[in-house]
């Protein structure tokens, strides 16, 4: 290893130069990573969503949910299919196993739903949709106001809010929920049709068939190529009811002559409402692999602009904000990997007593993380709890290398040595124990890297990144360490500091001991084996860590059966206890739906509720608050609370 050591003194200059050119790399990626709570992935599901209006429940299961999941039972690599069905709605969830590649199962699963899709009824909508950690939203707002109708207000969402974000880079879609549609209802007289034999559906053909854009043919003139098309879409009542919907020759039948026809707006089994008021809320959901933190801020400077041009009197809140979690979380495992380089740094010149080696041994940690960094964008993995904390765990290891070899060195000019020669014996005799060290951590951590299921998903992040923080210390060590001990170790000696003396000699009595009286050392470790093996039975266990996230999850049921208004009407003193917490900023609820579900029954919802920075009292408390107050104000209703990130895991 001779040969090695040589070539790093030898061309120290070049080995500084490309691990600073690699640092700034490093520096730069570190803005281009995509940051998020959790590690990215794609889970094995694939969710099919139906919409059929008003179908009653039996007719959904026999002419729409049957059939969908007989047609996805046949694509290669289901493990399993289950679905709910409801009034006009149903959703067939696709399990695969966890070795199928899902965008592959995406494509076959459309494949097979469009091949039925004229078995199913006319009407019916489709949604096709992949399970990833960007599948649900990263923010939402509300919009509400005294002035203006539901109408009104969803009109604003879909024509002009939406528009403006959906331009925005990474941007996935904005879902607008609660609200109405405006539409005409037309009110067939029997009597009339029978004189004109004619029944509802041929009318409604002839309306479906007239209200669109139409081309009807083209002309060539004069060089040039005119197409001509006929807007046939109803705007006014009085367009309505012009449409021709048969002909009895010589005379044609418009609907104005066999029924009424009056303004009106799209029944809804859903109802949104936020801070007390009847509200359209829109959520922003990212595209997989996005910066939720970049597109977060890129939608509030949207947003602060679209709210110079909001009517008088419309109110747009944020009630939730995931990207807020993320930056503290992501933000104190960077302070404590800091913290820790730092506090390494303090204790390397306490016992080192050398001011050289201590900054030779201390640049190696920053260099090291920064060129990791791009092995991490090289990779493909984004900033998350479980990569930052991979680093934050290999911040000793990489520290560890350096000294090995700096300790080394040092032990070689304490013999006299000159400074080259130090530097190359020194790291040639230490590089071989060295790559067997590391090579024996690598071997702890590398099997994590091809773990399965959910727990993969998480400690996959953690051991890629330790793996690698961990191979490119030694890199450094070999040639990096040499590099900068040949240029910067000074080869004066320096008297043994205080404490280091008495450790050694603590640690010596402490050998001496053991090698004279080996019975009860024995005897305390195996104790101490005992204690760790009981504690360990008895830790509660989970599969996360309970963080405060300062956002609430209120599911909630309410006796089956209950319309809409019922539901509301029990929620009302919720909503009201709510807005008196000292610790709430906000809140949105939604009835008829839920954050992860776009329908279910009229009995169901969910609140989010988004606390107030630096409250007093943790979610917990709050969550164990609001349980409380249910149980004695509302009975009937059955609440289930949690903080966002569980929940979200919990449905994927």
């Amino acid at each position: 290893m001779t040969g090695l050591s040589r070539f790093a003194v030898e061309n120290k200059r070049a080995i500084v130069f490309s691990a600073l050119l690699l640092s700034m790399i490093g520096f730069y990626l570190i803005f281009q990573i995509s940051e998020d709570v959790f590690p990215g992935a794609t889970f094995p599901r694939i969710a099919v969503l139906v919409d059929n209006g008003f179908a009653p429940l039996k007719q959904m299961e026999m002419e729409v949910t049957k059939p969908i999941e007989e047609a996805v039972m046949g694509v290669p690599g289901v493990r399993i299919v289950r679905s709910t069905t409801s009034r006009g709605s149903a959703e067939i969830n696709v399990d695969f196993q966890w070795d199928e590649d899902m965008f592959k199962a995406y494509q076959l699963v459309q494949a097979q739903v469009s091949g039925i899709r004229n078995q199913l009824p006319p009407e019916v909508r489709l949604e096709v949709r992949r399970f990833t950690s960007s599948t649900y939203p990263v923010s939402g707002y509300s919009l509400y106001s005294d002035r203006l109708d539901l109408v009104a207000l969803n009109d604003l969402a879909v024509y002009t809010i939406r528009p403006q974000l959906a331009s925005i880079p990474g941007i996935n879609n904005i879902e607008v929920m609660g609200g109405h549609r405006r539409e005409y209802w037309v009110n067939l007289d029997p009597s009339k049709l029978a004189a004109v034999n004619l029944d509802y559906r041929q009318v409604s053909e002839a309306l479906g068939q007239t209200n669109a854009v139409q081309f009807v043919g083209r002309l060539n003139e004069f060089n040039k190529l005119y197409l001509n098309i006929v807007d046939n879409r109803y705007l006014t009542i009085a367009e309505v009811g012009r449409t021709v919907v048969a002909n009895r020759n010589p005379t044609p039948i418009h609907l104005s002559d066999i029924a009424t026809i009056e303004p009106a707006v799209e029944e809804n089994f859903i109802s949104c409402a936020s801070n007390q008021h009847t509200a359209v809320l829109f959520t922003i959901i990212i595209q997989p692999g996005a910066n939720a933190v970049a597109v977060t801020r890129e939608v509030e400077k949207r947003l602060l602009e679209i709210r110079n041009i909001l009517p008088p009197g419309v109110h747009m809140e944020k009630w939730y904000d995931m990207t807020d979690f993320i930056k503290q979380s992501i933000g104190s495992v960077r302070d404590s990997i800091f913290l820790g380089a730092l506090l390494t740094v303090v204790i390397l010149l306490l016992f080192l007593r050398r001011l050289r080696i201590t900054l030779v041994t201390a640049a190696i940690i920053p260099i090291a993380l920064l060129i990791t960094f791009i092995l991490v964008k090289l990779t493909g993995m984004n900033l998350n709890l479980m990569s930052l904390g991979g680093l934050a765990a290999a911040i000793g290891i990489l520290v560890d290398n350096a000294i090995v070899v700096v300790e080394n060195i040092e032990r070689f000019l304490e013999e006299g040595h000159s400074r080259t020669e130090a530097v190359v014996q020194a790291t040639s005799e230490i590089i071989s124990p060295l790559m067997g060290a590391t090579l024996t951590t690598l071997v702890v951590f590398v099997p994590l890297v091809f773990l399965s299921g959910v727990p993969g998903i998480f400690f996959r992040a953690l051991a890629l990144t330790l793996s690698l923080a961990i191979a490119v210390s030694m890199l450094l060590a070999m040639f990096l360490t040499p590099a900068l001990a040949a240029v910067f170790v000074s080869t004066k000696k320096t008297k043994p500091g205080r404490v280091l003396p008495h450790i050694i000699a603590a640690q010596q009595r402490a050998l001496q001991y053991s090698l004279k009286k080996p019975l009860p050392v024995l005897f305390f470790m195996l104790l101490l084996g005992f204690i760790s093996v009981y504690s360990y039975l008895h830790l509660p266990s989970g599969f996360l860590p309970e963080w405060d996230e300062s956002t609430i999850v209120l599911d909630y049921l309410s006796p089956p059966g209950s319309s809409i208004e019922g539901t509301k009407s029990m929620l009302s003193s919720i909503e009201d206890y709510v807005m008196t917490l000292p610790e709430v900023q906000t809140y949105s609820l939604r009835t008829g739906r839920s954050l992860a579900h776009p329908r279910t029954h009229a009995s169901d919802g969910d609140f989010v509720i988004y606390l107030k920075k630096g409250h007093q009292r943790s979610s917990f408390e709050v969550m164990d608050d609001l349980r409380e107050f249910i149980a004695k104000k509302e009975p009937r209703l059955e609440p289930e609370l949690f903080q966002v990130l569980p929940d979200r895991l919990n449905d994927l």
